[in-house]
């Protein structure tokens, strides 16, 4: 604590008293505040350790899933021949993993499903089936690896998009940026919340308000964003803009009930783990600005149909351009964030009204 003491000073340099002397506050530390110094002098140190663990782990998660992408075993279709299968698959050296498929119905079945990226249908000329609208990159590429096999075969070849981009989006990067801004505004509105709500406990009815303020929440930002993205920058059709509001509520809503939930039982160290799930591993798995089967697969490939960003880009691409196919498997999973999310938030709210509102430890969650 801070002690004050007077002292008489000779000399005219502080204020000046009626004996001609100066009367100077004199502030000293006793032991108690050196305490408190070196106690906030730690948490400071800590929390500043704990960033500098999130960057690193930023730096370490992007590079490695963005620094050199290339395709490795990217899954590829080949109808109805298992000899010109293995020849593509021979001549590819480990970068397309090739299958061979019934027909040609199956083919694109298997592309509008997200499952292969390409498919080679032999025939004089030869066809190559791509789909722009998941992953322009590869949808580009994969036709000149198909191109040796038709040369061997004496053939021309001639490629069918079936989901090309529009104009305002011939990158398709708008799929990746519109899902992302939805996790973004999800995560970032429970981070708030909870830098707002302070140190209060909440009740079930506070939980319940909690619920449907951040289903509003959901629906206006989906609106804004959607909004932009189809009339302002003109990156998607008209024709689909409710179906787009409707995965945008359902991401965001998604996605601040889960990063709620983890705020509110682990306080601090849910807001870290939030970022890096949304953020640190979201991003690479998203299968959005990068290609999946260019980064290399691995825990990328398993994350994107987990983590929230990868969800939400394969549902905006099954729902505008690959004919709703595995759509609904898309909306459950964002469904089960949502459901998990308002469950424990709900199972605090009850908890804590057992106890009553009151004010909690500022450094215990909920």
């Amino acid at each position: 604590m801070l002690t004050r003491s007077w002292r008489l000073r000779a000399g005219p340099p502080g204020r000046v008293g009626a004996a001609g002397l100066d009367c100077g506050i004199v502030v000293n530390m006793d032991r108690s505040e050196r305490e408190v110094e070196w106690e906030f002098f730690k948490k400071g140190a800590i929390v500043l350790f704990g960033v500098t663990l999130l960057q690193a782990a930023l730096a370490g998660a992007y590079l490695a899933a963005f620094h050199a992408p290339s395709p490795r075993r990217v899954p590829v279709a080949v109808v109805g021949s298992k000899a010109v299968a293995d020849h593509l698959s021979e001549a590819a050296r480990g970068a397309l993993s090739v299958r061979v498929v019934s027909d040609r119905a199956k083919a694109e079945h298997d592309i509008r499903s997200q499952q292969i990226y390409a498919a080679y249908v032999p025939g004089q000329p030869a066809t190559v089936l791509v789909a722009s609208a998941s992953g322009q990159s590869l949808a580009s590429s994969l036709p000149a690896d198909f191109a040796a096999v038709s040369q061997a075969l004496g053939t021309t070849q001639h490629t069918v998009d079936l989901a090309p981009l529009p104009a305002g989006d011939p990158r398709g990067l708008s799929i990746f940026y519109l899902a992302f801004s939805w996790v973004f505004g999800g995560y970032f509105g429970a981070v708030a919340l909870n830098a707002v709500r302070g140190d209060r406990r909440f009740l079930r009815r506070n939980a319940a308000t909690r619920i449907i303020g951040f289903l509003i929440f959901a629906v206006g930002g989906s609106l804004g964003t959607v909004t932009i993205a189809t009339f302002g920058v003109h990156a998607f059709p008209s024709g689909h803009y409710w179906t787009l509001a409707g995965l945008g509520a359902l991401t965001m809503f998604s996605v601040t009930m889960a990063a709620s939930a983890l705020i509110s039982v682990l306080g601090t160290a849910g807001t870290a783990l939030v970022i890096v799930l949304f953020v640190v591993l979201g991003t690479p798995a998203s299968d959005g600005a990068v290609a999946i089967q260019l980064t290399g697969g691995g825990p990328w490939k398993i994350l994107t149909s987990v983590l929230p960003t990868g969800v939400a880009v394969r549902a905006v691409r099954s729902g505008v351009y690959l004919s709703g196919v595995n759509l609904v498997q898309y909306v459950v999973t964002l469904l089960a964030y949502a459901a998990g999310g308002a469950a424990i938030l709900l199972g605090l709210g009850l908890r804590n009204s057992s106890v009553g509102y009151a004010q909690k430890p500022a450094d215990e969650p909920a």
